[in-house]
């Protein structure tokens, strides 16, 4: 099965991708109104940690997948599938707003963690995209130097989002 058939795939019965956007916002709000005073204990940091980790990980799956299809693939925004490309990132803003308004981040165990790794693949996909559009007579324009600094500063981020992505 390719990723296309996994899309077709959604596509052709949505409701459980549906359900599964749906749900995390709503079991976020259900936590507010459930947890109000209690929201920095431990049973709701990890619930919290869960309905986060649960809509992230699509969440950053698709933006990266937007942003390849975009840059490399050249893919139209008209010919977007609103229920695989845009309803999980919205899910997902969603969420972290909702559960940003009851409890710190910081609180949140492995939240760094994924911000190093949202750092590290979107530093990645800088470096992919100047190699795909860069060519001979672009170098000839930009200084070496400024060719070498840019290079190196990306990937600096790159290993501080590693850093944040792997820390222990």
């Amino acid at each position: 099965m390719t990723l296309q058939d996994f899309f077709d795939l959604i596509v052709a019965d949505p409701i459980y991708m549906l359900v599964y956007i749906i749900t995390f916002p709503v079991m976020a709000l259900m936590m507010f109104l459930v947890s109000y005073d209690k929201r920095h204990g431990s049973p709701f940091t990890f619930i919290y940690t869960g309905l986060i980790y649960g809509t992230a990980v699509p969440g950053l799956f698709i933006l990266t997948l937007n942003a390849y299809l975009f840059l490399f693939e050249k893919q139209s925004v008209l010919a977007m599938n609103l229920l695989i490309h845009v309803l999980p990132l919205v899910s997902m803003v969603v969420t972290f707003f909702i559960i940003r308004r009851q409890v710190d981040l910081k609180r949140i165990p492995g939240f760094d963690r994924l911000w190093g790794l949202f750092m590290m693949l979107l530093t990645l996909l800088i470096i992919l995209w100047v190699v795909d559009r860069t060519s001979f007579r672009v170098f000839s324009y930009l200084p070496f130097s400024l060719a070498i600094v840019i290079f190196i500063g990306l990937v600096i981020v790159m290993r501080a989002g590693w850093a944040k992505f792997v820390k222990q």
